[in-house]
């Protein structure tokens, strides 16, 4: 096979990824404003939580909720930008206490709640989230883009969380290569998650860049 041909065969898999992840992925609201020539994105994830996660988040056990966030341009293609987010939470039964603790690549912060009920706010809650570099947005000014996010509550193992941060590290997305964009674009269509406690999936509506 030529190398035109085969880079014909690489771009209609990348497209066939992203629009597999529109087709089968429902919308749901999702905010993005623009600082420092990139995005930074709010959305809500208390829709997850039920009897079984209350319980989870009490049980003086820590528990772990990964957060995956990529973008992509309307028209297909390799993710624009990609971001992990990784949120443990342990009640301490002596200090009556939760401890937070949310790690985005290099950088961890930890909060205390008094409450359950501060503890899932604080755990299901992402508000602020900045998505890849300014220099993955350059180049997109006004184009139509939308963001794709999976949540697992206790996914089905530590070394799968370290295996995507891994891959989410390599911030210039143009470095990806296909096995690495198909690691990513399984999160939404192809893996198999059922061992998580608990699984959402969704996008947001098309919108425009504003870098």
């Amino acid at each position: 096979m030529t190398i035109a041909r085969w880079a014909i065969v690489v771009l209609l898999v990348l497209f066939g990824h992203s629009l597999s992840v529109q087709a089968q992925t429902p919308t749901r609201s999702l905010r993005a404003t623009w600082s420092e020539g990139r995005p930074e994105v709010s959305f809500d994830l208390s829709s997850m939580v039920d009897d079984h996660i209350r319980t989870e988040v009490r049980s003086g056990l820590s528990r772990t909720l990964a957060i995956q966030v990529l973008a992509y341009r309307r028209s297909g293609g390799r993710p624009i930008a990609a971001e992990q987010i990784t949120v443990r939470v342990l009640y301490d039964l002596w200090e009556d206490i939760y401890r937070v603790q949310r790690r985005v690549g290099d950088q961890s912060q930890t909060v205390r709640a008094r409450t359950i009920e501060g503890a899932i706010a604080a755990c299901f809650t992402v508000a602020g989230q900045p998505v890849g570099q300014a220099a993955d947005w350059a180049r997109l000014n006004d184009r139509e883009i939308y963001f794709a996010v999976v949540a697992e509550f206790n996914p089905v193992s530590d070394a799968t969380v370290r295996q995507v941060r891994r891959l989410i590290s390599r911030r210039n997305t143009q470095s990806l290569d296909n096995a690495t964009v198909g690691s990513f674009v399984s999160l939404f269509v192809n893996r198999q998650i059922g061992e998580a406690d608990r699984v959402l999936r969704f996008r947001s509506r098309f919108q425009r860049a504003r870098p």
